[in-house]
């Protein structure tokens, strides 16, 4: 699991760019089986949504999978914490 900020968005090609408070950054792709939950705005929890609901700057965590042979990372779950 990372934390960090969503620095890149790509909802066409489902990829962000997630930078961590050390500044490593993580070049990610959502797939059809990512469980992405982002802030409800009424009760302040989450609720699920899809990569069109993220937005740069979102504050989130990360759950990630392998390596895959491009070096980005397939996105297992995302959880926006902003």
């Amino acid at each position: 699991m990372i934390h960090g900020q969503i620095i890149r968005l790509d909802v066409k090609d489902s990829s962000a760019t997630i930078r961590t408070e050390s500044g490593e950054e993580h070049l990610v792709r959502f797939t059809e089986n990512t469980d992405i939950e982002v802030a409800e705005p009424c009760s302040l929890g989450t609720m699920g949504g899809t990569v069109a609901d993220l937005t740069l700057g979102y504050h989130v965590k990360v759950a990630l999978d392998d390596h895959n042979p491009d070096g980005t990372r397939n996105c297992s779950s995302l959880v926006s914490i902003s």
